[in-house]
């Protein structure tokens, strides 16, 4: 981060105030933090939970598909599981790697998750194992299905 700090001269200069440009170097933990946001998978280490897929969902208005899904996350009676351990796939090996690595190298990394089913989340968010995808070319993605628009 670049910035002008204003410098007092004695009153015998020319100008009695100049500015000399500064780089400011903050060295808290939370400067040296990075981001870094990735998808989930379509690959779960453990079963549906009942209600948590998106083909179950019926209707054409999303705005009740929405509130019907928010309503089963929150009433399902399933386990729940930190989402870090509930994705798995070639994907997440890479994931884990990444974050491992960067720390190692001192870099504070704050992981995030965009979840098709969830949200952004943080990988300690404990989540009910779910079948819904940002792919379009699966039944499992959240919109709704060509016959409930008839």
């Amino acid at each position: 981060m670049s910035t002008q700090l204003p410098l007092e001269l004695p009153s015998s200069s020319p100008s009695n105030s100049v500015f000399i440009n500064a780089r400011c170097m903050l060295q808290t933990e939370e400067d040296l933090a990075v981001n870094l946001v990735v998808s989930c998978s379509n690959r779960k280490r453990y079963g549906t939970a009942p209600g948590l897929a998106a083909h179950e969902l019926v209707g054409s208005d999303v705005r009740v598909r929405l509130q019907t899904w928010k309503k089963r996350l929150k009433t399902v009676k399933a386990e729940k599981y930190p989402a870090e351990d509930l994705y798995k796939g070639e994907h997440w090996s890479v994931v884990r790697d990444i974050q491992s690595n960067a720390m190692s190298r001192g870099w504070n990394v704050r992981l995030w998750i965009c979840s098709a089913g969830y949200g952004l989340i943080r990988p300690s968010t404990r989540i009910h194992s779910y079948q819904v995808t940002f792919a379009p070319s699966t039944i499992r993605v959240a919109r709704p299905r060509a016959r409930d628009r008839l």
